[in-house]
């Protein structure tokens, strides 16, 4: 019997069932023989298997212990080779730490949260599969519909392309929305302080998005209030940051 759906349910996660489209996620990291690579939440290691092909070094990271206990039994060689390391953590409480790569076919309850969380950690690509809708709203821009509080913070942190549009198919159980494989390049354009200060300020400005700028902050820029969030770039948002009063 079958333990997963119990697992889905608690993580909001779907198990990939297509090899096809696990090779275009592995390919998209550009992996080196000595590279080591960060995987977020293997299961049963769809993607673990393609990676510990290619001769990286792996670092799972699983919270379930059931899918720890399939991990170890399948890949005890890969294990005391020191080729693959499994971690029972959740990756949210996992401390920061320098690899090359990060992969992972994510929770959708939890994307966000992930998403941030990779910022802790010290990498140059990372492929992350998540539903269509949240790729969608990462990579907005000013004046979109699905521009958000999310795009600008995600646009902070890093460079974002969609390499690849998932039907819901190619999952079990099958879930009701597609999604996406993306790819992310870590920026380090800003301070980790001024960044967080950023979040802070656009959560305010997208918690009130139709409202005009001038209604939501006491000070700005007198060329943007007569602005709504929604049509502020990224540039934009920063310059107000620095200089408006809450």
């Amino acid at each position: 019997m079958s333990t997963k759906p119990n697992y889905a349910k608690k993580y909001g996660q779907v198990f990939l069932n297509d090899p096809n489209i696990a090779k275009i996620e592995v390919n998209a990291l550009s992996l080196e023989k000595t590279d080591t690579v960060l995987e977020i939440g293997p299961g049963e290691g769809i993607l673990t298997d393609l990676l510990l092909k290619s001769g990286c070094r792996v670092i799972a990271v699983e919270a379930d212990h059931r899918f720890v206990g399939l991990l170890n039994a399948r890949y005890s060689r890969e294990i005391c080779s020191g080729q693959l390391q499994v971690i029972k953590e959740n990756f949210l409480d996992l401390p920061g730490m320098k690899v090359e790569k990060i992969i992972g076919n994510i929770p959708y309850m939890i994307s966000s949260e992930i998403i941030f969380a990779l910022y802790r950690h010290e990498f140059s690509r990372a492929v992350l599969m998540t539903q269509k809708e949240f790729a969608v709203r990462m990579i907005a821009r000013a004046g979109d519909k699905e521009y958000s509080r999310l795009s600008v913070s995600t646009s902070l942190r890093y460079s974002v392309k969609i390499v690849h549009n998932v039907s819901r198919q190619s999952f079990k159980p099958v879930p009701k929305v597609d999604s996406s494989i993306i790819l992310l390049t870590r920026k380090n354009e800003y301070p980790e302080d001024e960044i967080l200060r950023i979040d802070e300020f656009t959560k305010k400005l997208f918690s009130n998005k139709r409202k005009m700028i001038r209604s939501i902050l006491a000070d700005c820029p007198e060329k943007f209030m007569e602005r709504r969030p929604g049509s502020l770039s990224i540039a934009d948002i920063i310059e107000i940051s620095r200089t408006a009063s809450p």
